[in-house]
């Protein structure tokens, strides 16, 4: 906290208990953006929670969001097997993945829920997934707080979903992205506006790490969103730098990227196109639709980032790896034989 300032943090370290339920039963739909006002309202009920147990102390307050983060991931790596949470743990412990998430930040309850997703999604392709009640209630929190991180979401289970029951998954990936990207295609008026308005009133907002708005004729956040996405990502450019937190910004910036490359040159090759289309849709929808948000400000594109990287590292590693593929497609053949059987006897399958 004594690094950067953040009203936010303040905000909900402070707050009571029972005002955080009075502000809750008056807030409805937030704006533009999604239920702002709501899930503001919920995570400041959660720091009016914590400052009532532990008398409004801020390190404590930042434990308890801190815990509620914690077990998102602990959900994730339990969802892992030992060999595969090697190269997910030294990334999660970097300092940026987790700083933002273990104070009292929207980004730490993020994290629960991103967790738990995560977790379902690596379960679904180790064939032994269990849709449970917490699923739903974490997909329900998503909608209230980033409901746009539920479009990137959506794209892998509703895929894997699908896909388990044709024998050309490769197929329904394609016509899923295809399908995706039209309806982007259908809303690009609205949604060139909502970005430009977006881009335009964060970078008013200045700041010491503040951009010059990046979106400012129409179409712009398709024509720029290469340079756009990346600068969203990434953080603090090289130009950028001036200051000792940047510096390390920067240099943990540059470690995840050299990784992702490693991984892409490593595999890219041998993966199945189901599982280039999946990673890509993953990773294309969730920093797309984040980058006007994040391309304004270097020092706040790395907070935001925090709230999504999961499913990055989800995508790139776990998505991304072939022998998940195989593995997947191995056992639903075992699942779904009974299925099969069965639809085969009834005249609605030809092969069994």
């Amino acid at each position: 906290m004594r690094l950067t300032p953040i009203s936010d943090t303040r905000t909900y370290q402070s707050s009571d208990l029972i005002s955080s339920f009075v502000d809750i039963g008056s807030t409805g739909y937030g704006g533009t953006l999604g239920f702002q006002a709501l899930a503001t309202g919920l995570t400041q009920l959660i720091g009016g929670v914590f400052g009532a147990i532990f008398f409004h102390n801020a390190i404590l307050s930042n434990i308890g969001f801190q815990t509620i983060g914690f077990i998102g991931l602990v959900a994730m790596l339990r969802a892992l097997e030992p060999k595969e949470r090697a190269l997910f743990l030294p990334l999660l412990m970097l300092p940026s993945v987790t700083v933002w998430t273990s104070i009292a930040s929207k980004e730490a309850l993020l994290t629960f829920m991103l967790g738990i997703i995560c977790a379902h999604i690596i379960n679904i392709y180790k064939n032994k997934d269990k849709i449970r009640w917490y699923h739903w209630f974490s997909l329900l929190l998503l909608y209230a707080f980033k409901p746009h991180f539920l479009i990137s979401v959506m794209y892998v289970l509703l895929i894997t979903y699908t896909a388990k029951y044709f024998r050309q998954k490769a197929t329904v990936a394609i016509v899923a992205l295809i399908s995706s990207l039209m309806m982007l295609y259908f809303f690009r008026d609205e949604y060139s506006e909502l970005a430009n308005w977006t881009n335009t009133v964060l970078a008013a907002m200045g700041g010491e790490s503040g951009r010059p708005a990046l979106l400012v004729e129409e179409y712009d956040v398709f024509y720029k969103a290469p340079y756009g996405m990346f600068i969203s990502f990434f953080g603090p450019t090289l130009g950028e730098v001036d200051k000792v937190l940047q510096v390390f910004t920067f240099i943990e910036s540059s470690a995840i990227i050299a990784v992702f490359l490693g991984l892409i040159i490593r595999g890219l090759w041998f993966l199945p196109i189901y599982s280039v289309i999946v990673s890509f849709g993953v990773i294309f929808w969730i920093i797309f639709l984040n980058y006007p948000l994040g391309a304004t400000n270097a020092g706040t594109a790395i907070r935001y980032r925090s709230g999504y990287i999961l499913l990055i590292f989800l995508a790139f590693i776990f998505l991304g790896s072939r022998s998940h593929y195989v593995d997947w497609t191995q056992g639903l053949k075992q699942r779904l034989s009974p299925l099969r059987q069965a639809l085969f006897r009834m005249g609605l399958l030809k092969i069994p």
